[in-house]
């Protein structure tokens, strides 16, 4: 018999109850190693990482539909912490019992190769240095706030992921040396640059953060990529249908690397174009004409362009050229306009070329999140643009139609629907530009007759469009909810890496013919 320490399935079982499956995947694998079945131990790691991901994912997502909107724990930010911890804690539990009994057996298993007494189990002191990392990255989540919380877990666990999992294709010590230190360094490269550029003034750290910005899509779909080479190959390893030792040799591993970079190099290349290249989307709908003195009106409505220093020059002007081409009556340009606070030359040309767009009503925006982040700067850019901004009011437009305009959703003194109303007539139609498509219950149940929002960004990046799916009501395109039409485009262009691959820069031109 063999005399060795184990953590055992209590100690295991509440460590995924409380501080997650992540640590816990930690504990079982190390008892997996020490019985050499190293490759039991990982994919009990993997297996750690996905669940932890799904827990954290579906928390965030709950937590938005029920613990954000209540008005008590919204009111008393310690009671919403609570909450949100219990509902981590709760999902986690549940998790650990549904494995449970796979658990036990694993560990039952190792116990016939193992003389296990009490004296040779782990101390819960040797189980505290991973029960302490899973609350300290729940504790993260708690008060870091959302957005800052799935920037964490979505960077951050997919690169430990390909660390392990990149590692093993350069094996030599040489390559080796030189692989951990440019991936480390790359990985370390945006957070740190973006720290950086926060404090320090300069356009270096700018472009520094732009170059870095492009690591998060290949990231993504490394990790994809080889998510689904492991699940498959583990299927096959089941199955029998592949030999295991053709599938350790280097030459394997050095030829999966490169298929999967190809693949990777080739979504880059198509996401960089669909993001400075815009499409044109075409909807026709029908809205109650009232007394309105127009039969039909031709809006260009589009959000989302995030301008900045970086923006290309060749984007704006095909951006121009194609909204003019269509000749709009009106052009609606419905939050996050500008991204940077730099008043810079190229700043300088944007605002020109958005001057130069014609149309017969004028150009007509509202502010997105992005816009009241950076002070009053993009408030001068949208002055000096000609772009008519609305925050909180009711224009009437030519006795035609009628237009509202609300204040982002961080404004937390911003007016409801109902209060705007009470500023506009009953006898036109009404228009309504509302950045992020939350609750289109307010717009709908007052009788609104469109609704336009941007703000999702479908995603961008795929597959996070399923992600921005179950978030929001209607995520990107149209939707007839009782008598109101509701627009959501998935932008300009977008934020961060200028790169779509789950959706494409746009245009949406809406024909609304009043009966």
């Amino acid at each position: 018999m063999i005399r060795m320490k184990i953590f055992t399935t209590t100690q295991i079982l509440f460590t995924s109850s409380i501080a997650g499956p992540m640590p816990a995947s930690y504990l079982l694998a190390k008892n997996l190693f020490k019985h050499n079945k190293k490759g039991a131990a990982r994919l009990t790691i993997f297996l750690g990482y996905v669940l932890s991901f799904f827990i954290y994912m579906g928390s965030i997502f709950l937590e938005s539909k029920f613990i954000a909107l209540h008005n008590f724990l919204q009111a008393n930010r310690w009671l919403g912490i609570g909450g949100a911890f219990l509902l981590i804690v709760a999902l986690q539990s549940v998790v650990t019992l549904l494995f449970s009994f796979k658990i036990k057996q694993i560990n039952k298993n190792l116990q016939k190769d193992t003389s296990l007494q009490p004296k040779n189990s782990y101390s819960f002191s040797a189980v505290l240095p991973f029960f302490l990392l899973g609350l300290i990255i729940t504790t993260y989540l708690m008060f870091s706030g959302t957005f800052r919380f799935m920037v964490f877990v979505v960077y951050v666990l997919p690169n430990i992921y390909l660390y392990h999992r990149l590692k093993h294709v350069f094996v030599k010590k040489r390559s080796s040396v030189l692989f951990k230190s440019i991936f480390i360094a790359w990985v370390a490269l945006y957070p740190l640059a973006n720290m950086f550029h926060r404090y320090v003034d300069g356009s270096f750290f700018y472009y520094l953060v732009m170059v870095a910005e492009y690591y998060l899509p290949v990231m993504l779909y490394l990790f994809l990529f080889y998510l689904l080479v492991d699940l498959g190959l583990f299927i096959l390893k089941k199955m029998r249908l592949v030999s295991l030792k053709s599938l350790e040799t280097h030459k394997f591993k050095m030829v999966l690397f490169g298929l999967i970079m190809l693949l990777v190099t080739i979504i880059m290349f198509k996401g960089i174009y669909n993001f400075n290249n815009t499409a044109i989307r075409k909807y026709t709908i029908e809205a109650d004409k009232k007394s309105s003195n127009i039969s039909r009106l031709k809006i260009a409505m589009t959000a989302d362009f995030h301008l900045s220093d970086v923006t290309h020059k060749y984007f704006m002007h095909q951006f121009i050229e194609k909204i003019n081409a269509l000749e709009p009556d009106i052009v609606f340009l419905v939050g996050d306009i500008v991204e940077s606070d730099q008043s810079s030359v190229k700043m300088r040309y944007f605002e020109q070329q958005i001057r130069k767009i014609n149309s017969k009503y004028g150009v007509y925006g509202v502010e997105g999140n992005h816009d009241i982040y950076r002070s009053n700067h993009s408030y001068d850019f949208i002055q000096n643009s000609n772009i008519k901004l609305i925050r909180d009011t009711v224009l009437n437009i030519d006795n035609s139609f009628q237009l509202i305009g609300r204040r982002d959703r961080h404004h937390r003194d911003r007016k409801t629907v109902v209060e705007l109303l009470k500023n506009a007539t009953n006898t036109l139609p009404v228009f309504l530009l509302d950045h992020q498509p939350y609750h289109l219950e307010n717009a709908h149940q007052q009788g609104i007759d469109v609704q336009f929002s941007g703000h999702t960004h479908h995603g961008q990046l795929f597959p996070l469009n399923y992600i921005t799916e179950m978030i929001y009501e209607l995520s990107w395109g149209h939707r007839k909810i009782n008598n109101t039409h509701f627009f959501v485009t998935c932008g300009a262009q977008g934020w961060g890496p200028q790169v779509k691959t789950g959706s494409k820069s746009e245009i949406m031109e809406v024909i609304v013919n009043f009966r």
